[in-house]
């Protein structure tokens, strides 16, 4: 259940929501807590000037870009949340056609062949390599075999840490740092992977791969590395929509503070971070005002205590602007 802080100051008002999820996050050596926080509201009248170039609330259908954002995914998971938000949407069919391919059992053909004579030396070696990764029982060495490219130090601090973390947990693995990426303690693995990815991702800067499932591990095919997926609502630069933040749960994107986003006016900001923390800042004196306070209360989330770097812009105003990666505020004023 989500805490309320109200504190009140002449002529201001702060009002402060700060939803903890029960998830875990940790890179390298760090755990976290996903959380959707805090909305800042001035209640002083200010009279200045608009901006040259106010950005302005527009009405607009959602449907197309969540499709946009997921119609190349192999996730069963974001095509369920599509049909889950427009069971009768545009394409429903579409969405459940690909849910059925992709949560279509795998049938091994048989490899029963006629019997024909031959010499035993007309019969060739076929080995077959796999196209996908091996699915092995998790060991403290394997898993250390895997970080082989990390500080030695940094890999036995992610092992133990993995290996001491709650149950339903997923380890990611970015190959470019090299760097890791965990959540822990879900509900829905569909979910978990999805978002663990979305933060390794935003946290490193290019797609990462599934490297380990509770006590399972994944083993590159020799000569290959693990496949890499880019998630694609890290990508997302149109209008504002709930359903297109990344690394959030389904449940969370329903957060009052998420939902109401848009239908505020105003100067407004939203800031994202890694580990699935959203700060909120709205009716800010400036645009510029309203993105300086958004970062400034992400980046010094108490939770957080600055560990696995900086915090972005999510949205200016009604625009979500994430594929940019600012850290600082983008408005002149």
């Amino acid at each position: 259940m989500p805490s309320l802080i109200r504190k009140s100051q002449v002529g201001s008002r702060l009002l402060g929501f700060v939803v903890l999820f029960s998830s875990q996050i940790c890179s390298g050596q760090a755990f976290a807590k996903s959380s959707v926080a805090v909305s800042v509201r001035v209640a002083v009248i200010v009279t200045e000037a608009a901006p040259e170039d106010p950005i302005r609330t527009v009405a607009v259908n959602s449907e197309p870009l969540f499709w946009d954002s997921i119609r190349n995914s192999r996730d069963p998971a974001d095509f369920r949340a599509y049909l889950e938000r427009y069971p009768n949407g545009e394409f429903a069919a579409l969405a459940r056609n690909r849910l059925a391919q992709l949560t279509r059992p795998t049938v091994t053909p048989s490899t029963t062949r006629p019997t024909v004579a031959q010499s035993p030396k007309s019969v060739p070696n076929e080995p077959s390599a796999p196209s996908e990764p091996s699915t092995e029982p998790l060991t403290t060495e394997r898993l250390l075999a895997a970080l082989s490219s990390m500080q030695p130090s940094s890999a036995q601090a992610v092992v133990t840490r993995y290996l001491s973390a709650n149950k339903n947990k997923l380890l990611a693995f970015n190959a470019d740092r090299p760097g890791t990426w965990r959540r822990d303690n879900f509900t829905n693995m569909a979910d978990l992977e999805t978002t663990t990815l979305e933060g390794c991702q935003l946290n490193y800067n290019s797609p990462c791969s599934v490297l380990a499932v509770d006590d399972t591990i994944r083993v590159a095919r020799p000569g290959a590395g693990l496949p890499r997926r880019d998630m694609p609502r890290i990508h997302h630069n149109g209008s504002y929509d709930p359903e297109l933040i990344p690394i959030l749960t389904a449940a969370r994107r329903r957060a009052p503070e998420v939902t109401t986003y848009r239908n505020e006016q105003g100067f407004k900001a939203m800031a994202l971070h890694a580990w699935g923390r959203v700060f909120v800042a709205v009716d800010s004196s400036s645009q510029r005002a309203a993105e300086d306070q958004a970062l400034r209360m992400c980046n010094e989330d108490p939770e957080r205590q600055g560990r696995d770097g900086r915090c972005f812009l999510y949205a200016i105003g009604d625009k979500v602007v994430l594929p940019n990666r600012l850290t600082e505020p983008l408005s002149s004023r």
